[in-house]
């Protein structure tokens, strides 16, 4: 059997879903193909950033409970409070837009 479509689409990640749903609005038809379960990575396992600072929370957290069984981590960031700006920022005084 043989289907004949205008637009094929790789994947259903967020690009992949913009573009097959804006395609079939506009009466395109549209042949969607992955081999992962429907959302793609970012929808479905997280994107890259968020998985490095998720690894380093638990490396961090891991650390500090093996710290409490004898375990030392001397390389382990130390808590610090937010930095809070302590002056108010100059704001300029209004001035007119001419008088015509």
């Amino acid at each position: 059997m043989t289907t004949v479509v205008d637009l094929i689409v790789l994947g259903t990640g967020s690009a992949a879903q913009t573009v097959a749903y804006t395609c079939r609005t506009a009466g395109w038809s549209v042949a969607v193909i992955d081999s992962s379960p429907f959302g793609g990575t970012c929808q479905l396992r997280g994107c890259d950033p968020k998985k490095v600072l998720v690894g380093i929370a638990e490396l961090v957290d891991w650390s500090r409970r093996m710290q409490q069984k004898g375990v030392s981590a001397t390389y382990l960031p130390q808590r610090r409070r937010p930095r809070f700006r302590t002056t108010r920022p100059t704001i300029p005084a209004r001035t007119s837009l001419g008088s015509g």
